[in-house]
């Protein structure tokens, strides 16, 4: 761990850029930044993000499918192709019709 906290403060030097200690966590099994949660393991969401997701209201219309469709846009890198079946609906010449296979993706 020690040689690469070395290699991202010597690419900070690189770079002249600085850290302010107040700000910066060490050692610490994971952190909070940006919605995300980091973790020695990779990156996953955060449960703000996670509630906000659970929560939302199953879309009754065109505008709400395009909010959910915002929110699940934060999600993308870790659901892939989630919202192919959402944005369907978004089709001009598609009714808005709430099938099996938007249910399956929204559950």
């Amino acid at each position: 761990m020690l040689s690469r906290l070395q290699q991202v403060f010597d690419a900070l030097k690189g770079a002249k850029l600085t850290l302010k200690l107040s700000k910066c966590y060490f050692g610490y099994p994971e952190v909070a930044y940006l919605g995300f949660m980091l973790l020695v393991e990779g990156v996953r969401p955060g449960e703000q993000k996670i509630m906000a997701f659970k929560e939302f209201p199953k879309p009754n219309n065109t505008h709400e499918v395009r909010r959910f469709l915002g929110l699940c846009g934060f999600f993308r890198r870790f659901i892939p192709r989630y919202a192919q079946p959402m944005s369907d609906l978004l089709k001009d010449s598609v009714p808005f019709v709430w099938t099996t296979s938007q249910e399956r993706r929204y559950v």
